[in-house]
This record gives structure tokens, C-alpha cells and sequence, in this order.
């Protein structure tokens, strides 16, 4: 057992006795102490003056006792040699753990990064852990991202009396577990004497820094800070409690005010973007700690908050809302759930929860007719990627913004995980919660709300309101302009179209033949870039919207205007003469690689070469840019469009089983651009 250090019993039986302070009289022998008073004797010395004061437990100090056997075992040590010697995965103290515990099945949770090692970690605790070998470990194999990935749920399951997790923080509170856990931040040693000669040479004395990291540099980070604290202005770890004050996660970031810069310890953008979406005025310079370089970070602030008000606009007018709760781990919140459950109910609107481990966009889209999703499992979710799905895909701050229960704030919010955020946050109060939906019943107009008084859900009335009627806090309804010839109205058509296609997937287009494209009166087709900043943009990208509803069932179309706003995409246009849009398509570049995202054409205007000159242009601005190769995706029954790619020099690069739908699969296609 460790050691405590403090007030111990002497025996069983009685208290410890109080020791007293020496006497005040100068006369007195010190040889001759007074003796120890028991409080069970009723009796004070006079020379002690009673103090009054509020009755607190005695803190106890742990100090580390790892047995020699184990801390110099010289066996042990040398199987340690198979890890990184600057990784700290804390074997030794897990081992001792496990012997205190006397535990013969352990559960190891590891992120991505971390997994190479676990195999060699789980073979060295069930040769060292229990002296009889009888200690079982089971390594845990589904995607763990971030700390809330935590999955105790799992390791209880499966009978394991300890779960190991390493690489993040504790988010979840150790009492709620339904095991005994046991986390492992992995620190990493890093060069800090190169990283303040960086700091140094970067920056003037009279700079005010604020240091962050992930947890694995927070010792480092720490260190750094006792270095650099006089010789600058101001060096600080900012906090967002409980996290560990210079700790950022990729959905909590601290509020950085009055410093000049925040240097990041990590090795990717994930983590810094967090801090950079919090404090968008605060310049972020990242050092990478294993290629030792620092750079200088940005964040298109502008585009997200563009894509994130128009998902917002869009889901205002939705509905039926489906709600997804996430299941990876202790991702999803259900209290979380139950709060957006109750402001729907609320605003009189009906919804579905669906219970995901993971969110893909054709996941979401076999699912039918929703009109607007909430993911109760990381807000990046809904900024990074909510732009991929075709109905809007909203965060639970979202959501609140677009029931009217809270106003968009200038400052995106990263509390997920900080004791001071919103009701929307993780570890927000019942009181906070109820607060945000006896306000949205007010700004609706709702009378007899019974479920904000107790936090009990009684029921409520409309007061003679349609509950779809836009209000204060919401947006009305988009309305596009009626456009002439720019897509079939056959039914028959519109049927066929949105049996075959899904988001990303590409309409049947048959083999074709003959440039330049043209109608069959002989009127010319022209395909073009949309530039996204040109005065005639938007009737362009209204057009593709349009053409895009025709061509896609409800549930399963997109928003363009949105889909293009995204990073490094790209909108193609075929125009028929000077104001016509007959077929589109989105490409997305990602590193030296563009992905042709969809291609659609107008069914009347099929058959025509439309389809192959999108294709031959895309590919075309895929050399320009420099691009090495252009992927795509189509379905194993499209054989026409698989034909058309192979005559374009796509070759067959492997198969995606469930891509679009379970049951429906895609093959990947892939053209390599030479230099």
C-alpha cells in the first residue's frame, strides 16, 4: 500500500495523541516536556489558546512507493528497452498498480499514434504484472480520438478490472467509471534548450507570451515557462478548468487575454486551430518539437463562420431534427441529449435520436427524411466536416442558435469541456440548462411550460402560433428564384435520379463522344471555373443549386452554395450560351491530390459530351495547380460512368464496400497527372 504522509494512529482503539507546543514560561527545562493531552481527557494547556476554524479533511500526500523489486528489476528494465526511451508510459508504476489490485484481466486503450506500441506494452505486462503470470490484457482495437473516447463501458463488458488509457487527460470524473481507470498521459522529452533559443530568436523581451500544448509536452511546457518567466515581459499558461492550466483539447481552449502571442507545443494544426478559433485576434506560432521548426498559424476565421450561420439558416425552418448521440466511448452526453431533447420539445418540433459510434455523411443520408441533425459527439465534427452532409449538421450550440434558445456570439465558443460553458457544454449545471429553456420558451411564446419548473417534462401549448413561423433569434425560409430550362421536370427522370445517386456519387453519364458539347439545336456548351469572388458567382452557384435539387432526392441533396465555400474547393460550371447551367461539378484539393467530389449534368442535356468536358477540364486544373494525381468515387453499378473514366485514363484503384448506403458500394478511380 502507499505511504501516507500525516497524522497516523497510533492503535486502533484510540486517537492519535496531540503533541503540545513547548511552554511560554523562560524558566522552563526543556528536558522536562509536558506530557501529550488526549481530547478524551476533556483538558486544554492554559498556555494554548483555543482557535476557531471551519472544520476541513486533512489532505493526505501520496508518495511513490514502487517497490525496488519492480523500479530495479533489472529484467524489467530490459524489456523497456523495446519502447522509446522519451516516451513515459509509466510501466513500472502500472505494474505496481496492478499488483496492488491484484487484477487478472487489464484493458489497454490506445490512440492512433500510440498503437504500434501496444502490443509490446501488453506482452511486458503479463510477464512482469502478477508474479504467477495469471494477469490477462486485452488490447482495446476501435478509433480512439480525444479523452472523451474513454470507453470503461467496454472494458467492464468485458470483464476487466482495470483500464489502461493512454495519451489524453481524465475528462470523465473517476466515480462516474464503471471500472477502475487508470490514465497514462505519455509525456514526451523534448529538446527544450533548442526550443528556447527558438523562442529567444523569434521574439523580444518585451513580448507577452501565453504557453500551451497537449498534455503529452505539459511537462516541458512547464519547465519552459520557469526559463523564460524573466526574461520576458509576461510568460504564462493559460487555463480552462479542470484541464491542466497550458492544456488545450481539439474542443476546449482557454481564453488568452492581454498577451502578445500564444506559442503552441505540437506536431499538427488540430489542437492549435482550437486555440485560434477561441482567441481570433491572438497570433499562434506552433512548434513542431520533432522537426524543431516554428511557424507562424492561420485560421480562415471568416469562411467557418460562413458555413456554420448558413447551416444554421438552413436548419432554422427544419421540422423534424434527428438527433445522433455518440457511442464512441463517453463521447455522447446524455445529459447533453436530454437538455436538446427537451428544447425540441419545447419548440413543439419532432425528432428521432440515433444512437452512432461514428458520423458519415451517407450514413446519415440512408436514414431519410430529416431535415436537420444535432451530434451530440465533438463539435469539430459540425465545423471541420458538417459541410459533407446533406442536411445541416449542427453542434448543441448550433442547434441552441437555430431554436432561438441563445444568440450567435462573434467569438465561435470552444468550452465543450470547461467548467464555465454554456448549457450546451459538457459539465454545464441542470440549474444552466433548465435557465436556457425557460428563455426559449419566453422568446417563442410558449404559456403553461411545466417541463422548466422541476426540471420535470409535463408538457406545454402553443399559444394559437404556428410552431414553424419564424421568430425572434431564427431566419426565414431561403427562397431561390424560380430558374427556366435548367433541369427535366420529367418525374419518370427526377425518380431514377434519386434512386441512383447519393452525395458523392455521380449520375449515369454514357459513354460520350465529340467536343465541343452541344444541345441538339446546335446551341454551343462552354465549361468554366466559377470565381468565387466574381460579381456573377452567385447566379452561377444558384443555377448549380437548383439543378442539384432536380437532380437529387430531398434527403440527399446538397447545399452547393455551402459545399463550395469549403477549403481548397472548386466549382465548374457548363453554361449553354450566356446564362444557362446545364451540368456542374465540384472538385476538392487536398495536398498534391484532387478528388472530382461529384459531377452532375442536366438529364435533357445528356448524351451531349457535357459530362466529359467537365471531366477533361477538371483534370486539366488539376495539372495546372500542380496537382500529381485526380480520384473519385463512383458506383459498382454505374458502368457507363465507369466507362466514361476509363476512356479519360482513370484506372480502377480499389473498392469502398458501404460507401453511399449499406449495400451500395463504390469503386475508387484514380488518374496519375505526369509532371
Amino acid at each position: 500500500m502507499p505511504r501516507f504522509v500525516g497524522r497516523a494512529n497510533t492503535s486502533n482503539d484510540s486517537p492519535a495523541p496531540v503533541a503540545t507546543p513547548p511552554p511560554h514560561s523562560s524558566d522552563a527545562s526543556p528536558a522536562e516536556p509536558k506530557p501529550a493531552i488526549s481530547p478524551q481527557e476533556g483538558q486544554l494547556d492554559t498556555a494554548i489558546t483555543p482557535k476557531v476554524s471551519r472544520a476541513r479533511p486533512a489532505r493526505r500526500r501520496f508518495i511513490s512507493t514502487i517497490p525496488t523489486a519492480i523500479s530495479e528489476n533489472p529484467l524489467l528494465r530490459q524489456a523497456m528497452q523495446a519502447l522509446p526511451s522519451n516516451y513515459n508510459f509509466e510501466v513500472q508504476k502500472t505494474i505496481w498498480r496492478i499488483r496492488q489490485m491484484q487484477a487478472h484481466s487489464v484493458a489497454l486503450q490506445f490512440p492512433e499514434g500510440l498503437l504500434l506500441y501496444a502490443c509490446t506494452i501488453a506482452d511486458i505486462i503479463e510477464q512482469f504484472a502478477l508474479e504467477d503470470g495469471t494477469c490477462e490484457v486485452v488490447v482495446m482495437g476501435d478509433v480512439t480520438y480525444g479523452a472523451c473516447c474513454v470507453d470503461d463501458l467496454c472494458a467492464a463488458a468485458l470483464g476487466c478490472e482495470l483500464l489502461v488509457h493512454y495519451g489524453h487527460s481524465c475528462l470523465v470524473p473517476i466515480d462516474k467509471m464503471a471500472t477502475d481507470v487508470m490514465y497514462v498521459f505519455v509525456e514526451v522529452s523534448i529538446d527544450t534548450a533548442h526550443l528556447l533559443d527558438t523562442i529567444r530568436l523569434n521574439f523580444k523581451p518585451t513580448t507577452k507570451l501565453a504557453l500551451c500544448g497537449t498534455i503529452q509536452f505539459g511537462g516541458a511546457l512547464h519547465s519552459v515557462r520557469s526559463v523564460l518567466k524573466d526574461e520576458f515581459a509576461e510568460v504564462k499558461t493559460p487555463q480552462a478548468k479542470p484541464l491542466s492550466a497550458g492544456e488545450v483539447l481539439g474542443c476546449t481552449s482557454p481564453t488568452i487575454e492581454g498577451s502578445d502571442a500564444c506559442i503552441f507545443i505540437a506536431d499538427g494544426r488540430f489542437h492549435p486551430e482550437a486555440v485560434m478559433v477561441a482567441n481570433p485576434n491572438l497570433p499562434l506560432y506552433r512548434y513542431d518539437p520533432y522537426s524543431k521548426t516554428i511557424t507562424h498559424e492561420r485560421y480562415e476565421h471568416e469562411q467557418m463562420h460562413s458555413l456554420r450561420r448558413d447551416a444554421i439558416k438552413q436548419a432554422s425552418t427544419a421540422k423534424h431534427w434527428g438527433i445522433v448521440m455518440g457511442t464512441l466511448g463517453r463521447q455522447g452526453n446524455p445529459a447533453v441529449l436530454q437538455h436538446l431533447q427537451k428544447l425540441l420539445k419545447v419548440r413543439g418540433l419532432s425528432y428521432s435520436t440515433l444512437l452512432l459510434s461514428e458520423v458519415f455523411p451517407a450514413k446519415l443520408a440512408a436514414f431519410g427524411k430529416v431535415d436537420a441533425w444535432i451530434q451530440v459527439c465533438c463539435p469539430r465534427l459540425s465545423m471541420d466536416w458538417g459541410h459533407h452532409f446533406a442536411a445541416p449538421l449542427l453542434s448543441p450550440y448550433e442547434a441552441e442558435v437555430a431554436l432561438a434558445a441563445r444568440q450567435w456570439q462573434p467569438v465561435y465558443p470552444m468550452d465543450n469541456y470547461a467548467k464555465a460553458g454554456g448549457s450546451y457544454s459538457n459539465y454545464a449545471s441542470e440549474e444552466v440548462r433548465t435557465k436556457c429553456r425557460e428563455e426559449c420558451a419566453c422568446v417563442h411564446d410558449v404559456d403553461n411550460c411545466d417541463e422548466v419548473k422541476d426540471g420535470r417534462e409535463m408538457g406545454m401549448k402553443e399559444r394559437g402560433k404556428d410552431v414553424n413561423t419564424p421568430v425572434a433569434g431564427t431566419s426565414s425560409p431561403v427562397h431561390f428564384p424560380s430558374l427556366h430550362s435548367t433541369c427535366t421536370t420529367s418525374s419518370k427522370g427526377a425518380e431514377r435520379l434519386g434512386d441512383e445517386q447519393l452525395e458523392g456519387s455521380t449520375p449515369t453519364i454514357p459513354v460520350e463522344g465529340g467536343l465541343p458539347p452541344a444541345r441538339p439545336n446546335g446551341a454551343q456548351v462552354k465549361v468554366f471555373t466559377v470565381p468565387p469572388k466574381a460579381a456573377a458567382a452567385d447566379s452561377w452557384v444558384m443555377q448549380c443549386s437548383a439543378l442539384e435539387r432536380k437532380c437529387f432526392a430531398k434527403h440527399e441533396a446538397m447545399n452547393v452554395a455551402t459545399e463550395v465555400k469549403a477549403r481548397n474547393t472548386t466549382l465548374l460550371c457548363a453554361a449553354l450560351g450566356a446564362t444557362e447551367c446545364v451540368g456542374y461539378c465540384v472538385i476538392q484539393r487536398s495536398s498534391l491530390v484532387v478528388n472530382i467530389v461529384k459531377l452532375v449534368v442536366a438529364p435533357h442535356c445528356r448524351r451531349q459530351g457535357i459530362g466529359r468536358a467537365l471531366l477533361a477540364h477538371a483534370v486539366e486544373s488539376a495539372r495546372a495547380g500542380r496537382a500529381q494525381a485526380c480520384t473519385l468515387h463512383v458506383d459498382t453499378n454505374n458502368e457507363p460512368a465507369k466507362q466514361l473514366y476509363l476512356s479519360l485514363g482513370f484506372s480502377v484503384s480499389g473498392r469502398r464496400d458501404d460507401y453511399y448506403k449499406p449495400g451500395r458500394h463504390a469503386f475508387s478511380m484514380e488518374l496519375q497527372l505526369e509532371e
